[in-house]
């Protein structure tokens, strides 16, 4: 929606990431994070079994409230992109407030 609802949504994104760090810090496979690539943000993992050498674990993070058409639009495309790139997602996450 742009300017201040925009931020918002940036930071919900952050704020979610955030408190999911330490965790993943005291993984050994942990590789790194980014923000507004294919998701809301991606948490790369080694992963010496995978085709590209790391998998992914992919996040949506809706701060507003969904509605059921939303919701299946978000689930469609974790499931697209699976079909699309085999065993390169280790998980799809949707966060909603």
């Amino acid at each position: 929606m742009g300017g201040i609802n925009a931020q918002f949504g940036f930071e919900y994104q952050v704020w979610n990431a955030i408190i999911e760090m330490p965790s993943w810090l005291k993984h050994p496979a942990f590789e790194g994070i980014t923000f507004e690539a294919l998701e809301d943000f991606e948490v790369r993992h080694f992963s010496p079994y995978a085709p590209t050498k790391h998998v992914l674990d992919r996040y949506q993070a809706k701060s507003g409230q969904q509605s059921r058409d939303e919701l299946i639009e978000v689930i469609g495309s974790f499931r697209a992109f699976d079909q699309s790139y085999p065993r390169v997602a280790r998980s799809h996450t949707l966060i909603t407030t």
